[in-house]
């Protein structure tokens, strides 16, 4: 097994395990690296104005994603919605900057909303804090 595939396989496991460990009824859909179509809305001459983010330190591993659509829609599969890199899952940009995503750090105790704003050039970030952990 190729250390892309070892990383993709880590990382669905921990998702398992939070969802079993936190007894809850919780689907997981990995993410799964989409390279050509992340380079095209995040290269420097890209005419996308999707903003691309970048883990510093830490990844999507233990996070759960959220486009608004899937709480009316929870069959929608995120990787139609946001587009990751790589397996290292350090970054990402959103495929449709109209909607509303939310992205919990299960293991920080935080989250980042992302809200489109009233131009096409405009969106909100707001960080929020859901866990006691993420005060320590």
């Amino acid at each position: 097994m190729n250390s892309l595939g070892l990383i993709l396989l880590l990382s669905t496991l921990s998702s398992l395990f939070a969802a079993f460990a936190q007894n809850c009824p919780q689907k997981f859909t990995p993410l799964l690296p989409r390279n050509s179509d992340f380079n095209k809305a995040c290269s420097a001459n890209s005419a996308s104005k999707s903003p691309c983010f970048h883990h510093v330190s830490g990844s999507l591993r233990s996070a759960s994603v959220a486009p608004k659509s899937s709480y009316t829609d929870p069959t929608q599969d995120v990787n139609a919605t946001l587009i990751v890199k790589d397996g290292f899952l350090t970054d990402f940009t959103i495929a449709d900057i109209t909607s509303v995503y939310y992205v919990a750090y299960l293991e920080a105790g935080i989250g980042l909303l992302y809200m489109p704003g009233n131009s096409d050039n405009c969106y909100f970030l707001t960080w929020t804090i859901f866990n006691e952990r993420s005060l320590t």
